[in-house]
């Protein structure tokens, strides 16, 4: 049995003691929420999978948990904590049927999954803004529990640092997809070409939109659906290094090998400031992580979109130079829904739970740095936009380099960067 097999049984087993533990951080992160009570959503007919109902009744002095009406000690108080996480997954499922409900009554919705956005009602919206905070304080609990004893493992010599980060990022995917099992406050739809990856997978940039803060827990949840097959590379993300004041993100992101970048805090829509002297140890840490086995992935927008309606932000070619650099192809994925859960500047607004992960087969290989602006900006903008894609004709189009916009520039820049064509390799 290898390390990799007994931290997985670990992590299962930990996420599993949250969700029944009486006084786990589910119920105290609940509770920072506010205490309100929450109307019994419409319960699905017996063929559905609903499995429990919400309860009729919440106490407000902890919300989440039942009412004791014998103000003592009995099972059925003993038994409230797993009640609330089985109540918080029923409420998510009752929300499921009335939207399915409400699409047949509308007909066939529009998009990839014949579905139409839906804004949710205000106590579908509190529902699902309590699992958030559930799921990110889970998150919170489960990650420092399995990464440190790990580098415990690397202090006594007993894995190499390659193997220790491997071993953090499928750590960090598995802790994120069980707890989205769990507690199922978003609906994550993964869209692939339908294909394993290779036995031996290309190594690859991977490059992919940046919509809200929750990006990396749902990419992390959903690599093993995005990207089917036992080969898979691990990938190493750039990241600014301003997200290291959480010590959560700080732990994941440097025991998995994460390559930092440092920049000004500008806020959402302003240009982005980097300091070039960064640049020569990203070009190294890039380097590496070649030779280590991983690729690596960059987020070419530079920031978090506030108007993904609106297509992506300008696109910094770095993608482009460092696939040149290493002469490796360019790989898309796409992001469409995470903003409306928790928005860059509005927060946690949860005015839908409906997510889209797309990943793009296609492995790229663009001619100049003006033709993956262009290809970023039509395909992930368009499925950012609308969680559809381009009409596939146009696709391939695209992504083989085939097209390019006349006089072969940049498309029209939007606030929130520069387009850059040339020079050398921006990180994002």
């Amino acid at each position: 049995m290898d390390c990799s097999t007994i931290t997985n049984a670990m992590c299962l087993a930990l996420l599993l003691s949250l969700a029944a533990t009486p006084g786990s951080c589910f119920q105290s992160s609940a509770a920072k929420t506010g205490p309100f009570s929450l109307p019994s959503p419409p319960v699905a007919p017996a063929s559905s999978k609903l499995v429990a109902s919400h309860p009729a009744t919440l106490s407000p002095a902890h919300p989440g948990r039942q009412r004791n009406p014998t103000g003592g000690s009995s099972a059925a108080a003993a038994a409230a904590p797993a009640a609330e996480s089985v109540a918080l997954s029923a409420s998510t499922a009752a929300i499921d049927y009335q939207e399915g409900v409400a699409e047949n009554a509308s007909g066939a919705g529009a998009g990839l999954f014949g579905r139409r956005q839906k804004q949710l009602l205000g106590w579908q919206s509190a529902i699902v803004r309590m699992g958030m905070v559930l799921f990110v304080a889970g998150m919170c609990v489960a990650l420092p529990a399995t990464l440190l004893p790990q580098r415990l493992l690397l202090k006594f010599g007993l894995i190499t640092k390659t193997q220790k980060e491997m071993l953090a990022l499928r750590t960090g995917q598995f802790c994120a997809r069980w707890l989205l099992r769990l507690i199922p406050f978003c609906r994550v739809d993964v869209v692939t070409g339908g294909k394993k990856e290779a036995d031996e997978p290309q190594p690859a940039i991977w490059v992919c939109n940046h919509t809200s803060m929750l990006d990396i827990f749902i990419l992390l949840a959903a690599d093993k659906r995005l990207r089917p097959g036992d080969q898979r590379r691990p990938i190493k993300v750039v990241y600014w290094l301003g997200l290291e004041s959480n010590p959560i993100t700080k732990l994941l992101f440097r025991q998995a090998g994460f390559i930092p970048v440092q920049m000004a805090d500008n806020g959402h829509g302003n240009a982005n400031e980097y300091d070039i002297s960064s640049f020569k140890r990203l070009l190294k840490d890039c380097k590496n992580a070649f030779k280590e086995g991983f690729d690596v992935g960059l987020l070419p927008e530079g920031q978090l979109n506030p108007e993904t309606e609106k297509g992506v932000l300008s696109v910094f070619p770095g993608a482009y130079n460092l696939a040149k650099m290493s002469r490796r192809p360019v790989r898309f994925m796409a992001l469409h829904g995470a903003d409306k859960l928790w928005h860059p500047t509005r927060g946690m607004e949860c005015s839908s739970r409906r997510v889209k992960v797309r990943c793009y087969e296609t492995e790229s290989h663009f001619k100049s740095p003006g033709q993956f602006v262009q290809a970023f900006t039509h395909v992930v903008g368009q499925f950012g936009k609308s969680g559809e894609d381009l009409p596939d004709d146009e696709l391939k189009s695209w992504l083989s380099g085939h097209l390019v916009n006349e006089g072969g520039g940049a498309p029209e820049k939007k606030a929130g960067g520069k387009s850059e064509t040339s020079g050398s390799p921006s990180p994002e």
